[in-house]
């Protein structure tokens, strides 16, 4: 029926984009390697920022949904693939006396494709949205320690505002909020994130929760940097609602492991990578009866910091 066309695409998009989504296997990240941990003492994590300091990051969502469920359902089985490639600028445009920093992310760039049941989305479909992402500016009032005070947008389109917390949210696992206190070698700490993503009559409520281990430094080219494993947890409430007349029951849980490289001089985010796999379960009580489909992940999201840019 015309209710599954218009559902599986519009709930695809809202989960590729919860995660600011390659193959059918996803590599696990790789290790640090050579970890320096003979330190003494506590170390002290905190962002550095200077007014007028342009930095560039490079952003990469790479997503595979395998759906299987009823035959009215799927016909049996039925598969996506998304990619999202985008380039942040994020420049800090005034630095308060506490050291909370006002700064403004846009994108230099943004690229989306997906694979539906083996069929490429035309560019055509996606330009649209493609178009609306790279005009959105987002200012943010951060925190020395990585809190984020206040976030405002311009830009962003009526269509796209059940959108925010996604785009709050787009570097996930990679702006960790430090302690105040030190950390030593071996250290956890756990940061929480609740998340609310809307896409028209779909409501997704997950709930985030982020553990991570202070491993030691080690060398990334000339820099000496800070490794931490991190470990993701996810659980998505179980939600109702209505989408042309049938109802849609959502509920899931997911995990995921990766590695943060922190340049501790600069006090800023080097590099980060981290793979993820969900587990969502999806009733639709249809006239015709219910349809039961089940949906597995995987997801591999890295960021990278380019080379230093000049304003």
């Amino acid at each position: 029926m015309s209710t599954r066309s218009a559902l599986l695409p519009a709930l695809t998009l809202a989960l590729a984009l919860s995660l600011a989504a390659p193959p059918d296997a996803l590599a696990a990240p790789p290790g640090p390697g050579k970890v320096d941990t003979a330190l003494k003492g506590l170390q002290v994590f905190k962002y550095k920022h200077k007014a007028g300091q342009v930095e560039r990051f490079d952003s990469k969502i790479e997503q595979s949904i395998a759906m299987k469920g009823d035959a009215g359902a799927l016909g049996g089985a039925a598969d996506v693939k998304t990619k999202m490639t985008s380039t942040m600028r994020m420049e800090t445009r005034k630095v308060l006396p506490n050291g909370d920093a006002s700064v403004l992310t846009t994108y230099e760039g943004f690229d989306m494709s997906m694979q539906q049941g083996g069929q490429t989305i035309q560019g055509a479909q996606l330009g649209p949205l493609v178009e609306m992402v790279r005009k959105i500016k987002t200012t943010t009032t951060l925190a020395p320690n990585g809190v984020q005070k206040e976030v405002v947008f311009e830009g962003l389109p009526p269509e796209m505002e059940q959108l925010q917390d996604s785009f709050k949210n787009a570097m996930i696992g990679a702006t960790p909020v430090f302690p105040d206190g030190g950390l030593k070698i071996g250290q956890e700490w756990t940061q929480k994130m609740p998340m609310e993503l809307k896409q028209g009559p779909i409501t997704l409520k997950m709930d985030f929760q982020i553990k991570y281990t202070f491993l030691g430094f080690t060398a990334e080219g000339a820099r000496k940097v800070a490794v931490f494993k991190t470990r993701l947890d996810m659980v998505m409430s179980k939600t109702t609602t209505q989408l042309m007349g049938v109802e849609m029951i959502l509920g899931g849980t997911g995990s995921g492991n990766g590695f943060l490289y922190f340049d501790h001089e600069a006090g800023r985010l080097h590099k980060s990578v981290m793979e993820m796999d969900q587990n969502i379960d999806m009733t639709v009580n249809a006239p015709e009866g219910p349809q039961n489909i089940k949906m597995a992940l995987k997801t591999l999201a890295s960021v990278n910091r380019k080379a230093d840019a000049i304003k």
